[in-house]
């Protein structure tokens, strides 16, 4: 049995991963603001985790609850491309400096390893396909850049200190949970919800971007093949993604059909910042983690569906 922190424990892609953990009998501590994140999202654990609601950039509480800790899955951050480019600064704090104030606690009380949740945006807007880790990266937004720093500094705590990291760049995750506040490319939850409210999904530009689409269950499965990992990253980074695309239109009516509904659309204007095409290569992973999707798009929508269903049920009965 591990003792494990995860920030950002309450959001959607760490209060899953929390789930898996307390099913093989780890001891787990969530810090989580509930700015983004939800209580409820870990009720189903609730009894078996316990929740610190706290900023990262309380160092005092941070070092504390650290303590005593074997590792730290690190999914808190401000994960919208849109707030990075209207608040930069504040982006900036929430994604490098509480990045940089955790490395610095974990040093400090000797966590064995740090797994850090990137993003492709790294790759940037003019990257070749597939994305392969050994390319060089052109963020084309804050956020993008944020995540890339992270890395970097990981990298360099790793060689400084007698701790290891390892940074995993998530292609478009999506799943049960997966915010549904505001329209992304990639975004299944808002899709489903707007279908629901209004018959009709809102599609950005002319929705012939294309994403690489991987369940969040997959997602979990990649983290923790990277916790138990007897190899030495040095704060490697990986693509955790299907190597497959999707063309956002045709997941739209792929979503539309599966819940009975017509394949209505409005279109909006696609925002700055955000990448056009994106696929990724996992061969890395693959051979060094043994890492397998085991979701096909069709089960993990039909998941995401059932699984959103029950909570709109619940709140609308």
């Amino acid at each position: 049995m591990a003792k494990i922190l995860i920030t950002g424990g309450a959001g959607f892609i760490g209060s899953h991963l929390a789930e898996t953990l307390v099913s093989e009998n780890h001891e787990i501590i969530v810090i989580d603001n509930l700015s983004h994140g939800k209580e409820e999202n870990l009720s189903s654990i609730s009894d078996k985790v316990s929740l610190v609601n706290a900023d990262l950039s309380d160092t005092k509480m941070l070092s504390s609850v650290l303590s005593g800790k074997d590792y730290v899955f690190h999914t808190a951050a401000n994960t919208s491309v849109n707030k990075s480019l209207e608040c930069p600064g504040w982006s900036c704090e929430q994604n490098i400096q509480n990045t940089v104030s955790l490395l610095e606690c974990a040093v400090k009380v000797k966590i064995k390893r740090v797994i850090f949740s990137s993003s492709a945006a790294v790759y940037g807007l003019h990257a070749s396909l597939p994305n392969k880790e050994t390319e060089i990266v052109t963020p084309g937004s804050p956020y993008a850049l944020e995540k890339l720093t992270c890395e970097n500094y990981l990298r360099l705590f790793s060689s400084l200190h007698d701790m290891d990291t390892v940074a995993l760049r998530y292609f478009n995750v999506y799943g049960p949970r997966q915010y549904d506040d505001f329209p992304h490319p990639g975004g299944v939850t808002i899709v489903i919800r707007q279908v629901l409210e209004t018959g009709k999904s809102q599609l950005m530009g002319e929705g012939k971007q294309t994403r690489d689409m991987i369940y969040v269950g997959d997602v979990v499965q990649a983290s923790l093949l990277a916790m138990k990992s007897g190899i030495q990253f040095s704060g490697k980074v990986y693509n955790v993604c299907t190597g497959k695309s999707i063309v956002i239109s045709e997941m739209h009516d792929k979503i539309s059909e599966l819940m009975g509904a017509g394949k209505e659309r409005e279109y909006i204007p696609f925002p700055e910042g955000n990448i056009v095409d994106s696929v990724g290569d996992n061969t890395a992973i693959r051979r060094d983690m043994d890492f397998t999707v085991q979701t096909s798009l069709e089960e993990g929508l039909q998941k995401t569906i059932k699984g959103y269903m029950k909570e709109w049920k619940s709140k609308n009965s």
